[in-house]
Order: structure tokens, then C-alpha cells, then sequence
């Protein structure tokens, strides 16, 4: 059965309201009002419950209704742990990702197409990794991301150019009043660390910069038409290539950092999963040190990784990131000390 696209958000939008616990956020005109939230559309109790239907068709009759005295229905899983994120595929969905992996093929060896393999790989995976099946992938996603929906309004607003307004919750600030209102042009999407981040150029400083939002801290989403929608050409491979993850600070400039990594585990880690493109590093098998050098702008995903391996390196410079990286390695100290009795 074909599934468009604003169907398909409103799939998802069901299936997160469904694996809630809370029993009054499972019924029709909570999915209608979640749906509204989210992008700013209106939908019928019809069309919600011809969903449902189509829902329990594709999937087997997995959701379940319940009707109290007081008239209101309440619909759940039957199953607790069941997501659409993660129910088995059908013949024509293997076929189809079958056909899809048999024809990426064709690109394999060509520039810029090292991602190609991959891809190959985890669609193969989706194919062979089916209940009954000896599962030959595991592959790491994030199916229950929060706002996992939102991808595909974002994806087209880019595509099709849509300036947007956007509610911002930092996670910092998930239980406070507080939110961000940001107009936005949106301009490219990127995963990092299992969260899909949103790259766009903002109103709030005229376009000066380019803003980056994490997906799962956008409350709500809507479509703005009265402001033209504005974008500058982008070789995306260019801009990460200045830093790790998906920060940058416009202002910091970009330096070599030069690492001593310690502990001849962590060097042979290091060494053969470089962590940026631009990475340096000659060791030999069964040596403890390893001289590292990254050609980087500094920022949070950089201190990230660091503090991920605090025991094994030691910053040989810039002395400016080696002083902050001690301040922060001393706080951790001075948190974890035994209080005197």
C-alpha cells in the first residue's frame, strides 16, 4: 500500500502519542492536536481513524481500542514495545530496498561516493535482519529520536526553499516556560552521535551566520510566507571539514592541535579510526604513545572527545586549549571528591 508523504507524518505522529503511558494521550483528538502543534495543519477525526485502519492493514492489527462508559475511546499497542520504527518489512518494502541497494552499486569507486557502501550495507541489513532470520548486521540508529517526524517537513522546506518558524526548547531548559522563537532558513540536515541536527541561516542576525539546532529541541514547526526565503551556495564537505560534529563557532579560528595519546589501546583506536579528516598520526603496533595532530576549529564536540578519553591524552598545544581543558578535567576533580566526614 503506497504511503505519501503527510500521511506518513501523521503515522508518526500516532505512533509517538500510542507509546505514551498517560491513557489521555492516546485518543483521536490528542493525535489531531499533536499533529496541529507540530506543523500547523488541521486533520479529521475521519481522516485520524482511516489512519488507524491503515496502520493496523500494513502492520498486522496492532493497535487495539478501548471505548469507556463515559463514551471516550482509547487506542494503544497491543504490544508494549511495538513501534512502525520497528516492524518487519514487507515482501514488496524488501523488494523495493533490494532494488534500490542493486542500483547504488553502480556509483561504487566514484569521487565523493565513499558513503556508497555503506548505504549498500544498511540496506542489506533491513532486508536480512527479520524475525526468524540469523541476523547478520547490527547497525546503530535512533528510531525513537524525539521529533523523528520532523525530518521530512525539514527535508522539503530545504528542498523546496520554505522559510519556517520554529519553538525551541533547549534540553537544558525542558521543564521551564522559557522558549526560543527563531524565522529560519533552513539549509541542510546532519546526523551526528545518533541526533539529526538542523543547519539554517536566521533572521535574528540577517542572515550573518549559520545557526545549528538539534531536531529533538524544535516544539514546533510552521511555515512562514511572508518572508522571502534567502540561502547562499554551500560546499557542505568543505564547511564540516573545519570541525568535529556539527558546531561552529564562526569566530574561532581554525589551528593545529597537537595530542600525545597515551596507552597503546586508545593508539591503535585512534589510529585506525581517524575521528576528522584531517587527522595526523604515525604509530607502530605495540607502542604506548602516538603524536596526534587535528587541523580544527575548536568547539563543544571537540571538548567531547577529550573528556571521553581524559586519561590517555595530553595536549602538547595550542597551550590556550590545554590551560581549558585542565580548568575542566580540575572542576570534575573538585565534584568528585570525598567530602570529610
Amino acid at each position: 500500500m503506497p504511503i505519501n508523504k503527510n500521511a506518513y507524518e501523521r503515522y508518526l505522529i500516532i505512533d509517538r502519542c500510542l507509546r505514551e503511558n498517560e491513557a489521555e494521550n492516546r485518543t483521536v483528538k490528542k493525535f489531531a492536536e499533536t499533529y496541529f502543534s507540530e506543523f500547523g495543519k488541521e486533520i479529521s477525526e475521519r481522516t485520524i481513524q482511516l489512519d488507524i485502519k491503515n496502520i493496523n492493514l500494513i502492520h498486522g492489527e496492532v493497535i487495539d481500542r478501548k471505548k469507556l462508559a463515559n463514551g471516550t475511546t482509547y487506542y494503544s499497542y497491543k504490544e508494549k514495545n511495538f513501534s512502525i520504527l520497528n516492524s518487519p518489512l514487507s515482501e514488496n518494502q524488501k523488494l523495493y530496498l533490494k532494488e534500490i541497494a542493486d542500483a547504488l552499486k553502480i556509483f561504487r569507486g566514484l569521487p565523493k561516493m565513499e558513503w556508497i557502501e555503506s548505504a549498500i550495507a544498511q540496506l542489506n541489513a533491513s532486508i536480512e535482519n527479520e524475525p526468524g532470520k540469523r541476523e547478520i548486521f547490527s547497525i546503530e540508529n535512533n528510531p525513537h529520536l524525539k521529533k523523528f517526524e520532523l525530518l521530512n517537513p525539514l527535508a522539503e522546506s530545504i528542498k523546496n526553499q520554505k522559510v519556517i518558524n520554529v519553538t525551541i526548547r533547549p534540553i537544558e531548559r525542558e521543564f521551564d516556560e522559557q522558549k526560543d522563537i527563531h524565522i529560519l532558513h533552513p539549509q541542510h540536515l546532519k546526523q551526528f552521535n545518533r541526533r539529526w541536527y538542523l543547519i539554517a541561516f536566521n533572521e535574528k542576525d540577517n542572515h550573518e551566520k549559520l545557526w545549528t539546532f538539534a531536531i529533538d529541541e524544535i516544539e514546533k514547526l510552521s511555515e512562514n510566507l511572508s518572508i522571502p526565503y534567502y540561502s547562499q551556495p554551500q560546499n557542505w564537505d568543505n564547511y564540516f571539514s573545519q570541525f568535529i560534529g556539527v558546531t561552529n563557532f564562526k569566530e574561532n579560528k581554525i589551528e593545529t592541535i597537537h595530542l600525545k595519546i597515551h596507552g597503546a589501546k586508545v593508539c591503535g583506536l585512534l589510529h585506525n579510526n581517524p575521528i576528522h579528516p584531517s587527522q595526523e598520526s604515525i604509530w607502530e603496533v605495540g607502542l604506548d604513545t602516538m603524536e596526534m595532530k587535528l587541523t580544527i576549529k575548536e568547539n563543544w564536540e571537540l571538548m567531547n572527545f577529550l573528556r571521553r578519553y581524559a586519561g590517555n591524552i595530553e595536549i602538547i598545544s595550542p597551550k590556550s586549549l590545554r590551560k581549558k581543558y585542565t580548568e575542566l578535567l580540575q572542576r570534575g576533580i573538585d565534584l568528585n571528591k570525598d567530602n570529610p566526614e
